[in-house]
């Protein structure tokens, strides 16, 4: 059996909820799981990509979301796309950098995602980031606080049709999937970042044990660390 069969056969396995370590003597075929097959950067969403799974949900109900918006660089397109399909874009973020690591998370230095990291000096020091991009600000509406506290102050009826998660940490990432599934209409995507297969920290964690709870998805796309599902009509 070829590598990209063995990678066929982990992904079908991935997409029915069997999340696998792979077995020693695999680094070939860890190397192909884990590659960019676009030539993408690790924590980078594409262009192509954005506009492959927003396309798909232009019919759909619902506004956009972006969760964990760090400097803007995706969601200057998230707004961009969804006030062309008359849609409003949200940015779900403290704007004051993350929080200290958990219990699930990594506190080495190494790839570490410390308290503070992502600062961008509130809501109004991301709208000057997304204000260079030279995008209306009406296009869009800030959501200023910690995971998970800040869901209570968004409207409570808000449907979405497209929602990016990515916010690293292992309790607000399972907290946003928990608040953001329920709202997402059906049909709908949810495209995740940092979810590496043979991981168990941090957002990767929280992905697991979501989706090990759930039926009523598809897994789309799985490729460069990065999970798109979407939500069963």
């Amino acid at each position: 059996m070829t590598f990209l069969h063995k990678l066929g056969r982990v992904r079908a396995r991935l997409a029915r909820n069997k999340f696998v370590r792979l077995p020693q003597g695999s680094s070939e075929l860890k190397r192909l799981i884990e590659s960019p097959l676009r030539n993408e950067r690790y924590g980078v969403w594409s262009d192509g990509t954005l506009a492959e799974h927003s396309d798909a949900v232009k019919a759909i109900h619902g506004d956009f979301m972006e969760i964990g918006t760090a400097y803007g660089k995706t969601f200057n397109r998230v707004a961009r796309i969804a006030h062309a399909q008359g849609k409003l874009a949200h940015a779900v973020d403290s704007f004051q950098g993350m929080a200290p690591p958990g219990e699930h998370d990594r506190t080495d230095e190494h790839g570490a995602h410390f308290k503070g990291k992502f600062a961008v000096g509130g809501a109004e020091g991301f709208c000057r980031l997304i204000d260079a991009y030279g995008v209306p600000r009406d296009h869009y509406r800030t959501h200023e606080g910690w995971i998970p506290d800040v869901f209570a102050t968004m409207p409570q009826d808000l449907a979405l049709s497209f929602a990016i998660i990515d916010v690293d940490h292992y309790a607000p990432t399972r907290d946003a999937l928990d608040w953001v599934w329920p709202r997402m209409s059906p049909g709908g995507r949810m495209l995740l970042d940092d979810c590496g297969l043979y991981w168990d920290r941090e957002s990767t964690r929280a992905i697991k044990e979501f989706l090990a709870e759930r039926t009523g998805y598809w897994i789309v796309r799985y490729e460069n660390n990065q999970l798109v599902l979407r939500k069963d009509a």
